[in-house]
């Protein structure tokens, strides 16, 4: 079996006595979605380290900590939101369940907060902490609800991670099933159990209509490309530019954010509705690139809790509404 860490390669040479030639044919190959630049292990981060917090206790675990702990290992992969696939490969690691009961007592409900080193956040809810996820066939097809291992990963393919780690969250499945990319948290330093994170969307009616869920907002607004900030005295509000949740509607390229310039030129308001219906209207004029009018999911680091949850639209002046549950585009 060809892994990710290796590149078959066979070489074919043929003599053409005859013609007084040789021909050299190359063949390499590898697994869909991997690559093939690697022999050798990397060495992994001596320093590599992670805190993991239930109720008032936190501990921190190290590399050579996690390794000493009751690892499994198994088949992991996941599709990007392109359509890409990665793996399935295998990982070996944690169980979520086991690492979490290391700490402390794991209440009945609860969500799982995940931080990686650049910020990027990630929320699994306790079904997921159980191990079952909406998830995708080998080749990407949709397959229902799946059963799989919630793993805090240190090895892929028998040997330090050398995408995503030194310590990355995984999904594995016997049957080689996939889950979402944006789960797969790398450089994984914090985990927290925290209270039950209620699910849920914000409906955007736009040139493209459809329903974005808490988690896909959460992934992008905490990718270090996206996630802006707003003081508002001694409060800080993080989440994303209104903008770029607007470029999830407005035909251009969804998956990327992509703002339509040329319909921004044309002109349109965008009118944010709370839960009670009351509204704010802004101009694409005015909000086109504008990072300091932002969609917050955070303030002072946390989540938005009631009566502000799940989101506020901020600027530098305060808070314009929140309570956020839906965004209507209106052409002029």
């Amino acid at each position: 079996m060809i892994t990710r860490r290796e590149t078959t390669a066979l070489v074919l040479v043929i003599g053409l006595v005859s013609l007084g030639t040789v021909g050299v044919l190359i063949l390499t190959g590898g697994p869909t979605g991997g690559d093939t630049t690697t022999t050798t292990d990397v060495p992994p981060d001596p320093n590599a380290r992670v805190m993991v917090s239930v109720g008032n206790t936190t501990e921190s675990y190290n590399f050579t900590q996690l390794k000493g702990m009751d690892s499994v290992t198994g088949w992991g992969g996941y599709k990007k939101t392109t359509g890409t696939i990665v793996g399935p490969y295998t990982y070996t690691g944690v169980p979520m369940l086991s690492l979490l009961s290391s700490v402390g007592t794991v209440p009945a409900g609860y969500s799982l907060e995940v931080r990686s080193r650049d910020g990027y956040t990630t929320y699994l809810s306790r079904a997921q902490v159980e191990g079952r996820f909406e998830g995708y066939t080998p080749d990407g097809e949709d397959a229902g609800t799946i059963n799989c291992t919630l793993l805090l990963a240190y090895y892929e393919d028998n040997a330090p991670l050398e995408s995503g780690g030194p310590l990355r969250i995984v999904t594995m499945n016997e049957d080689g099933n996939l889950t979402d990319g944006r789960l797969w948290a790398k450089d994984v330093i914090n985990i927290t159990l925290i209270d039950e994170v209620e699910p849920w969307q914000l409906e955007l009616h736009g040139i493209d209509t459809w329903n974005m869920t808490h988690d896909e907002y959460y992934s992008a607004a905490s990718c270090a490309h996206h996630n802006r900030e707003i003081a508002v005295g001694n409060i800080t509000y993080s989440g994303v530019a209104l903008w770029t949740i607007v470029a999830a509607m407005d035909c251009a390229d969804d998956v990327h954010f992509q703002f339509n310039d040329t319909l921004a030129t044309e002109g349109y308001d965008v009118v944010v509705f709370d839960g009670n219906g009351k509204n704010v209207t802004i101009s694409s004029a005015s909000m086109a690139y504008n990072y300091s009018i932002i969609l917050a999911g955070w303030v002072n680091q946390e989540l938005l809790t009631s009566p502000d949850w799940p989101l506020a639209l901020v600027t530098p002046a305060g808070v314009l509404i929140s309570n956020i549950v839906s965004m209507q585009m209106v052409l002029y």
